[in-house]
This record gives C-alpha cells, structure tokens and sequence, in this order.
C-alpha cells in the first residue's frame, strides 16, 4: 500500500488506533500494545502505542504524565536546552546490521508522549538496502520535531551511525545543534556499585522490577536481519520491532523515575547522586543526599568520595566547623586514611573552635600510624601551624 505516512491524529481519527481500548498486556508478559503498519513510497512506517494503563514491573505509563521540564531541568541542566514540554522529547533507538565500520540503522524508533493518552513510538524500517535513503529522510524530519533528545549509549552508539549513513547519502542531519541526554553516562556514574552492570536491562529489572520474557537478545538481532534480506521475510523480525519500542519505553520510564523527588536508590547510589548534584551546582539537594548517605554506611572508597565532596560543600558554605567535625569523627572511624585527618585540621584551623581537638588527633596519629612520608609531612606542616595559631 503506497501513500503520505500518516500521522498519530489521522490514525486515532480512522479508527485504526484507538483510545483505552482494550486490556492492557500483563507486566509478566508484555504483549504487543496496539500496532498499525503504513507504508511509504519504499519503507514501512510503523507505530506502537502504549495506552497510559500499561505497566512494566513497577513502572506505568500513566506515571510519565508526572514528568516536567522544570524536574528534567534540575538534574539534567545542561544536556536537555530550552525544553518547554516533555512533549518535545524524543526517546530514541536503533537496531542495526552489524557493529563496527559500514553497519546500517535498518530500524530507527523514536518514541514521544501523548499526554493523558499513552506513549507513541514510531518506528522506520529499512526494508532493503535500497530503501536505506527513504528511510533516513523519513527518520530525520521525525527527529526534527524534537526539540531534545534522549537515548542510551547514543553518543558512541546511535548517533555515530545514523550520522554516518546520513553521510553517504548527503542528507543533513538533524542532530546538528540539538541538545541530547545520553542516560548512559548518568547511570553508570550513580549506579555503578548498586547495580550489577549499566545496561538498559540491568536497570529495567532493578530499578523499575520488570523483567522481559521471551525478548531477543540483541546480539541475534542483526542475524534476523541478514535473513530478512536475503528472503524478504523472517519470523523473528516482529520480535525485534517488540524489542525496540520496550527499549524506547524503558528509556522514558528510567527517566521518569530519575526525576521523581521521591527516587529511592542504595547509600552508595545516593552519594553518587549526591556528589553528581554538588558538581551540576546543586547545593541543598547535594547536602542532604550526601549526608543521609554517610549515614546509612558505606564502603570505605565510597565514604572517602563523599566526604570529601560533603565537606567542600560544607566549607563553601561557611560552615567549616562542621566540616571539621564529619572530618575528625570520620578519621577515628578509619585513622589510616589521611585526608580525614588533614581535611579536619584544615577546615578546625578555619572554624577556630576545633583546634584543640584536631592538634590531640594528630599526635596521637603521628605517634602510632605508619604514615607514607609525604602525608607525615603533610600532618607535620599543619600540626605546626594549628600549634602557632593556638599559641596566639
């Protein structure tokens, strides 16, 4: 069927796709939501709509509606521009050929939400090698009606090989000057110990309790591609579009549970986030993550990590007294770790008021810790002078 590829409002209106209509598939197996294929002059259009009564483990799409620019803004500042709705965001997606230099994106999805109806991914399907250009234009001008986008992995990943193929066939891209958040980057940073691994579906199934049944992995995804090319069919090829829009739906639904205020995570996820928002400028909310963090206990690298981001804070802040206070109580938790000591001494010699106890701390340390000699010279240097500062 040959024709203009039709969009979301034409096929509600036609009746092809319908509002709250049906069932939604259960989180154990989540079955097909609603799908419609349209071709055009050379590729297949395909969409997937997720009614807001889809659920996914804990997560539902319904929950989305609850995201805003304004929550998206204050944890991802810089990656997301002027972003006025979440309407605007695109969510995407590729599967591919192959890997490496000269693999193709024969499937680009790129999801988007309907508010208080669901989550509509649209997906291009290249059918051939000679519908590659077809495909890629039709991609783009998708693409160009985001005003951000949100992938995963997509720096290195997906873009890279759009881009490249956009290349070869002298098309603009559409990416030039548009701003992108790549959730990869973000999570490997706050969930690298609380997690087994980064990938998507590592955090699909612990941070929001979905697990996939019967998905195909995605190292035999260019496998089913190889055969649809040489016989114009396979029987897999549905469950690779399947695999595709759960990868653009998880991507939405992590990001709406990143930005939930009432994000719950692990201590050492929280610090990470702690220390992520004091780097983005994020004060207060740093402050209280990184202290309820060194509250619940962590490991020894991760408390260094937080302690010292938590005291830089404090310091900034003025409050160098407590600074020296987390510092010196850190350091008799832990006296073989220098900086808590150096750190203390340095922020009481600020404070004033705990100077008497940072100078006791450090003869005792001197007197029965093996200390490197450059972190002897350090505590050394500092005992000297907090000692002329309480001699005044």
């Amino acid at each position: 069927m040959k024709g203009k590829r039709t969009g979301i409002e034409e096929l509600l209106a036609s009746g092809l796709l319908r509002k709250g209509d049906g069932e939604a598939p259960s989180q154990a197996k989540a079955g097909p939501a609603r799908k419609i294929s349209v071709n055009s002059t050379s590729n297949s259009f395909d969409v997937e709509f997720f009614r807001a009564d889809f659920t996914a483990g804990n997560a539902c799409v319904a929950a989305l509606e609850r995201l805003s620019p304004e929550k998206l803004k204050a944890l991802f500042p810089q990656e997301l521009g002027a972003l006025d709705s979440v309407e605007e965001l695109g969510f995407l997606d590729i599967e591919t050929t192959g890997i490496g230099y000269g693999a193709k994106a024969f499937l680009i999805g790129l999801g988007k939400i309907v508010p208080r109806e669901g989550f509509l991914v649209r997906r291009f399907f290249m059918e051939s090698a000679a519908s590659e250009a077809e495909t890629l234009l039709d991609a783009a001008a998708e693409v160009k009606t985001c005003r951000a986008i949100v992938t995963y992995n997509g720096a290195n990943f997906d873009l890279p090989v759009i881009e490249e193929r956009l290349r070869v066939h002298s098309i603009p891209t559409p990416f030039k000057n548009l701003p992108h958040l790549d959730l990869l980057k973000f999570c490997r940073k706050i969930f690298r110990k609380d997690c087994r691994d980064a990938k998507l579906q590592t955090l699909e199934r612990e941070l929001l309790g979905f697990v996939r049944e019967g998905d195909i992995a995605g190292r035999d995804i260019p496998a089913v591609w190889r055969e649809f090319s040489l016989r114009g069919k396979s029987g897999r090829m549905g469950e690779v579009f399947w695999h595709n829009s759960l990868d653009i739906l998880t991507l939405a639904l992590l990001l709406d549970h990143l930005a939930d205020p009432a994000f719950a995570c692990g201590p050492t996820a929280l610090a990470n986030l702690g220390v992520f928002n004091a780097r983005r400028g994020h004060g207060e909310k740093a402050l209280e993550q990184l202290r309820k963090a060194l509250g619940l206990g962590l490991g020894a690298g991760e408390t260094l990590a937080a302690a010292k981001e938590l005291s830089r804070l404090l310091r900034k802040r003025g409050e160098a007294k407590e600074a020296a206070r987390l510092c010196l109580s850190l350091h008799e938790k832990n006296p073989a770790e220098p900086f808590y000591l150096i750190e203390g001494a340095k922020a009481a010699k600020r404070a004033g008021g705990e100077i008497s106890e940072a100078l006791e701390l450090m003869e005792v340390a001197l007197s029965k810790t093996p200390w490197h000699p450059k972190d002897r010279e350090k505590i050394e240097k500092l005992r000297q002078r907090l000692g002329k500062k309480v001699s005044r």
